[in-house]
């Protein structure tokens, strides 16, 4: 044993030693975590939150009043200027900026644009539209949530009305004006409207007589206030990844794993070449032992791989680690794996080319059907039924088991033993043909 462990140790500090192949086992798959984990995630930031920008042409009390409501609102991003007050850019800077995709829409306040608690009821379908909104066309699913929006700001100022009785008692009047005014209205809507104002009117009155009673803050409360409640409900995260890091890692390390396993294949060959091979075996050591130091240096390897990576995903990512002592049975069974896969690999030829191009030949598809390159989760039905026969998937699911998903160990013994199962056989199959080799 004591031999196997020095070999093992001599092949890791080789491997160290040649910063490519550290690269491909490390950095490259850190890379690619950091790249389409960040692609992924994209979306995600601030999604609760529309990017728009802000045309106000009417430039009224109302208009800065909707302007404010707007900016306040946690469905919608608003630049604010040093001040802090709710930024505003001219049409054409506006329109700019959802052209380029840097904003998702514009909104743009009209000069027919008029405020108060009353006022869009007095419009009609012959009235010029007071509201303007352009969406980018990449994201037109967005056009009716940003329409619902506006409505909810425009009519904010309804409640305010309520609670003020000279604000109520000012525009119920003045709606009562307009409408005496308007020539071309029927009479039974005439009267209809009349009565409505006219009761308005005595209710601001008898909101002045009796004001509602004051919050704790000496506001007066608002009469919409209650109508709705929202609660919290908080998300059913079991089995569901946090993050596209949470994804994309397990992925990422899969990818170490081929890296590990394409170097240790290439250094047998090329000991093979250079005549250390024949060294070892006039050695007091068996080609058992030899072949035992490669297979526990590259288990080492594939560990101390998948350890480091999850180690920066964690901390770096927020890569969640959900049960560690099956997460490290998963490592333990994975680098099983990959390490048996080596020693058929190494095997195929008799060049460090040949090794080399099989080697990547062979794991390329595997890795392709397996969820190294797309993500198990993104998978359609058919090639995650294809990716049943790829051992990189049953690494990643393992992995993802541990990680995110959130499953039993009675629901990853299957994986494991798969895992285990591919191991095993493929270094017994790689030994045997070594030994005719070497015969």
């Amino acid at each position: 044993m004591r031999e196997v462990l020095f070999m093992a140790l001599k092949d890791l500090r080789i491997l160290s030693r040649d910063k490519f192949a550290v690269f491909w086992i490390l950095g490259f798959p850190l890379l690619y975590a950091l790249f389409f984990g960040s692609i992924f995630g994209r979306d995600n930031d601030g999604a609760s939150a529309m990017s728009v920008e802000i045309v106000d042409d009417a430039k009224s009390d109302a208009s800065r009043a909707l302007v404010e409501r707007l900016a306040e609102s946690e469905a919608l991003r608003v630049r604010r200027d040093e001040a802090g007050a709710p930024r505003t850019v001219d049409l054409e800077t506006a329109t700019r900026l959802v052209r380029k995709g840097e904003r998702v829409a514009l909104i743009r306040i009209l000069p027919t644009y008029r405020g108060g608690g009353f006022a869009m009821f007095a419009r009609d379908g012959n009235d010029d539209a007071a509201i303007e909104i352009g969406v980018d066309p990449t994201r037109s699913a967005e056009r009716g949530y940003l329409q619902g929006v506006l409505m909810k700001n425009v009519f904010g100022g309804l409640s305010e009305t309520f609670r003020s009785p000279d604000a109520m008692r000012r525009e119920t009047r003045d709606m009562l004006t307009k409408i005496r005014a308007e020539s071309d209205i029927p009479g039974p809507t005439r009267s209809a409207l009349e009565t409505l104002f006219g009761s308005l009117d005595e209710l601001a009155d008898a909101n002045e007589a009796h004001p509602r009673p004051a919050d704790a803050a000496g506001e007066a409360s608002d009469p919409f206030e209650n109508i709705v409640r929202s609660i919290d409900v908080a998300p059913d995260t079991r089995g569901k990844p946090r993050s596209s890091f949470n994804v994309m890692f397990p992925s990422a390390i899969l990818w170490g794993l081929i890296g590990c396993l394409s170097g240790f294949a290439i250094s047998i060959v090329r000991e093979r070449i250079r005549g250390t091979l024949v060294r070892l075996r006039v050695a007091p050591v068996s080609i058992a032992q030899v072949l035992a130091g490669k297979a526990l240096a590259c288990w080492l390897a594939c560990v101390i791989v998948c350890i480091v990576l999850l180690v920066i995903g964690h901390f770096a990512f927020g890569v969640r680690i959900g049960n560690m002592p099956l997460l490290a049975i998963a490592i333990a069974c994975t680098a099983a794996c990959f390490t048996g896969i080596m020693m058929v690999v190494s095997v195929i030829g008799r060049t460090e080319e040949a090794v080399a191009g099989a080697g990547w030949g062979i794991m390329m598809p595997l890795a392709m059907i397996g969820g190294a390159m797309v993500p198990l989760i993104a998978m359609p039905p058919w090639v995650l039924t294809l990716s049943d026969f790829s051992p990189v998937k049953w690494g990643i699911y393992s992995i993802e088991g541990a990680v995110w998903r959130d499953l039993s160990f009675g629901e990853l013994q299957l994986a494991f033993a798969i895992l285990l199962g591919i191991g095993v056989a493929a270094f017994s199959v790689g030994v045997l043909i070594f030994r005719r080799q070497h015969a």
